[in-house]
This record gives structure tokens, sequence and C-alpha cells, in this order.
């Protein structure tokens, strides 16, 4: 595993993109015991080796976050509803049953129909345990890394403006052997 983490370390810097020095174990169990997960060994080596505390890692199209910039999936799109101001938009990852959900300009509307609103759930599965760690394209797609435990790490690619998800890699190894070999592309 460490060899595979120094070769995609290695991989960034024959292509002139700019990495960090790692950030420090204080900062990985910190988040760790924020969200009360514990990172899988494969990531936690991707943190301490390449990553850094404030700035992205871009390449080509795809960016890989700084762990303070990580969110719970839950988290960061019920942060994001500015991506959808039409009315009839439901929100990233989510959907509804019954009349439908709307999403209105208005706050007031919005006031006098939310007792007929059902409140959305979301598409995938126990995505409270998902944390988005990376995105393609300007946030056109993201990565979700599932720390749930550290047995099934499975990671999804999030297509936010298409609202589906796929599940595209068991490991954030599994990733990275993909990153190898096909580029940002393996973000899509």
């Amino acid at each position: 595993m460490i060899n595979l983490i120094r070769e995609f370390r290695d991989y960034f810097k024959l292509n002139n993109v700019e990495i960090g020095e790692g950030v420090s174990e204080a900062l990985i169990s910190n988040f760790e015991s924020v969200y009360r997960v514990v990172l899988p060994t494969d990531y936690k080596l991707f943190l301490s080796t390449i990553s850094n505390e404030n700035e992205d890692i871009y390449h080509e199209l795809a960016t890989f976050w700084p762990l303070k910039r990580v969110r719970r999936l839950v988290d960061y799109f019920s942060l994001h509803e500015q991506y959808y101001p039409e009315e009839d938009r439901k929100y990233p990852m989510q959907f509804s049953e019954g009349e439908g959900y709307k999403k209105l300009r208005n706050a007031k509307l919005q006031d006098e129909i939310s007792k007929k609103v059902i409140q959305p759930s979301w598409l995938i599965d126990e995505a409270e345990y998902y944390f988005i760690f990376a995105d393609y394209n300007i946030e056109g797609s993201h990565c979700a890394i599932n720390l749930k435990d550290t047995s099934n790490n499975l990671i999804a690619i999030i297509s936010e403006h298409t609202n589906i998800y796929r599940m595209c890699y068991k490991s954030f190894s599994e990733l990275v052997k993909n990153y190898l070999q096909e580029g940002a592309e393996a973000l899509l």
C-alpha cells in the first residue's frame, strides 16, 4: 500500500502537480474524533504523505480536497442549495414522494407549502456515512468514501447535476490504481 501511495505522489510530481508534505497525525485523529469515524489506512497514508492542511491538489480536471474541506455528504449537499434556484428542481442526491419536493425562491411561498411537502430522503444508502474528498470538473461530480467501518470503504462517484451516483471502487487504493492508469477521468 505504501508503494502505491508513493507511486501516486511520484505521478503527481511527474505531472508538475503541487502536492503537500502531508497532514499531521493529530489533524487526522481530530477529524476521526469529530466525525466519530476511522479513516481507512490507505486514505490516511495519502493524507499523511501527499495532502496538506489548506490547499486542494489539482490535476487536469480533478481536485483532491485537503482534510479540512472533507465533508459528510449529507452536510455538503444541504449547504449547496444555490445550485438549484429553479422552482421544480430537487436537492442533489435526494428524492421525495407524494406531491414531490419543490424548492421555491420565495421563502414566504415555501413556508405556505411546507406542511404539504414530504421531507426528501437520500438516494444513496447510508448517505450519512459517506464523506466527499474529491471532485471532477469544478464539482460536476464528487467522490465520496463510506466511512461507516474500515472493512467497507466503497467509493461513490456522484454526478450532482444529473442527480445520479454509482459505486465505482471498493477502496481508496483501488481508486488510486485506476487513477494511475486513466488519469483524472478515474473520478468520472
